[in-house]
């Protein structure tokens, strides 16, 4: 049965019971969002007292103004980004502002998205998936951190988008119910928070349709207030079309989207609209749908990271990478971090290379795995196979060069090593075959065919006695190919 855990539960009991209920005013006047720049390079500096100052300003000007809404959210999201050190600095940020509740809510942010992460986005979960107990981990340690951020300060908009997510993502939709009620008396007309109650009532959450039509009918009263609320009905087709997309089929997604956007524009179901044009290869109108997102929700991420797919579809690499350096300087990633986007294109090239690779196109090759690198230059499997296309056409320094620097990123790539051999071979470097092995299996002394190889190394140094030895080893672990060069060899068995 979908549940919270009983601590998660529990503490969410004792959280509600101390929130405070006030009213919000209400205004239409475009606002500045947050600059998230700016709030990555305080934290990172550690100038924890002027990125606490502009949080808080975030903060005051949403309850003077709903529209500063999307201010706080997108400050607060800057925290979401789930790298290591992010952690090490909002530590450090709760530890020298004691009782302070903005580094308190920042972290919950931070462990919201760790999450996120293990749960995924597909559905409400149950006690039996095994993810739910490091899901309830994290999310457990955002609700212990909210708890005194929210003692300290009853009254702020992103601790409630936190806590409602984490009930939809358990799956608890009478918990849920309850944070939007207490939310919503707070911020009655928030864009925010009705859209987070709305996506709690999708179907794949425990929700229904009907559910959502007669929520989004209760918000309709609000619209005059906030223009946004006259999208929460799209939100019904907007599912509906992401449900098509993810089945490929995208001319009707294409038009429920646009069914969506009838009631208003919002940059979500845009982005949606534009991936469904970019993935049917209607890149002019892909593009032309981004224009229309950027003047309702300019320099996002998403917008760059889709332009940025588009612009790879299309070939054009220099663009592409563009865009990938917008889209990662908005969500704050760090020194050799990469974005997914990134990570996806550099695959993707290495996959080309391959094929070229097969067909013995090896200056083709070559060029894709050089794009690949250029995209995301920690792909270990780029540099490998660049450098054996580089030993295949008589290039052996470069071969060597990448070869090794794949070895240095990923020290278990096998076929790093077993390029690294040929290369080493052709130039007569048998002792260095034999260390570059005995590296590998110092990692991984359970791989036969590394065995196997050295084994080959030894017999060309006429080491008899240790190649004997590395083909025993692997014969005994079920290598054929071991037990059959066994019999070959002098001093092996005689059987």
């Amino acid at each position: 049965m979908r549940h919270f855990s009983r601590i998660v539960r529990g503490l969410f009991v004792v959280l509600l019971a101390t929130l405070v209920p006030g009213v919000a005013t209400a205004g239409r006047a475009a606002t500045p969002g947050a600059d998230v720049v700016k709030i990555r390079k305080l934290l990172e500096n550690r100038q924890f007292a002027s990125l606490t100052a502009l949080l808080e300003g975030y903060q005051a000007a949403c309850d003077r103004d709903i529209a500063y809404e999307f201010a706080v959210q997108n400050g607060f999201l800057v925290f979401a980004d789930r790298t290591p050190s992010t952690r090490v600095l909002l530590d450090e940020w709760v530890r020298r502002f004691p009782g302070v509740w903005v580094p308190l809510t920042a972290r919950a942010a931070y462990y919201n998205s760790l999450g996120r992460a293990t749960h995924g986005r597909k559905g409400a979960t149950d006690a039996t998936d095994p993810r739910t107990r490091g899901m309830e981990g994290d999310y457990l340690r955002a609700v212990e951190d909210l708890r005194p951020s929210l003692d300290a300060k009853p009254r702020q908009l992103y601790a409630y988008l936190v806590l409602m997510e984490i009930s939809q993502s358990l799956g608890d939709q009478e918990r849920g119910a309850l944070l939007a009620r207490q939310a919503l008396e707070l911020y009655p007309d928030s864009y925010l928070l009705r859209y987070r109650r709305m996506t709690a009532l999708l179907p794949r959450w425990g929700g229904s349709y009907d559910a959502m039509e007669r929520f989004a009918g209760e918000s309709a009263r609000f619209a005059a207030r906030n223009f946004r609320l006259r999208s929460l009905p799209g939100m019904i087709p907007w599912d509906q079309g992401r449900v098509a997309a993810s089945d490929e089929d995208y001319p009707k997604a294409i038009a429920l989207f646009e069914n969506a956007l009838t009631y208003a524009l919002t940059s979500t179901v845009l982005y949606d609209l534009a991936d469904s044009y970019g993935r049917a290869k209607m890149y002019d109108k892909a593009l032309a749908t981004l224009d229309r997102a950027a003047a309702v929700k300019p320099a996002s991420p998403e917008e760059y990271g889709l332009r940025s797919k588009i612009a790879f579809a299309q070939g054009n690499l220099d663009e592409a990478v563009a865009h990938l350096e917008k889209m990662e300087e908005i969500q704050g990633l760090g020194s050799g971090e990469a974005s997914e986007t990134r990570v996806w294109e550099s695959r993707r090239l290495v996959a080309d290379g391959h094929a070229l690779f097969r067909k013995k196109d090896l200056p083709g090759a070559i060029d894709k795995y050089t794009g690949a690198i250029r995209v995301h230059a920690k792909n270990a499997d780029a540099w490998c196979w660049r450098g054996i296309a580089y030993d295949r056409t008589g290039q052996p320094e470069p071969a060597l060069s990448d070869l090794r620097q794949a070895i240095d990123i990923n020290p278990r790539l096998y076929a790093a090593y077993k390029g690294l051999d040929d290369a080493l071979y052709r130039q007569g470097r048998i002792d260095e075959i034999v260390d570059s092995w005995s590296r590998y299996l110092r990692l991984e002394p359970g791989n036969d065919n590394a065995y196997v190889q050295r084994s080959g190394a030894y017999s060309r140094k006429k080491d008899q006695v240790s190649a004997v030895r590395d083909l025993t080893r692997a014969c005994e672990m079920g290598n054929d190919q071991a037990c059959f060069l066994l019999k070959s060899l002098p001093g092996g068995p005689r059987r």
